[in-house]
């Protein structure tokens, strides 16, 4: 569970996160949601 930090971010939550998308499509989270998942605290 640990090969490079960038598909920790990706295969961390993915269905979580769709779901997240998905309620929040519009939203100020949105960006920030999807800020974070990009760049996990390493």
């Amino acid at each position: 569970m640990g090969r490079t930090p960038a598909a920790r971010g990706r295969r961390r939550r993915r269905k979580a996160v769709v779901a997240h998308h998905k309620r929040l499509v519009c939203g100020p989270n949105f960006e920030a949601h999807t800020r974070e998942a990009m760049q996990p605290p390493l």
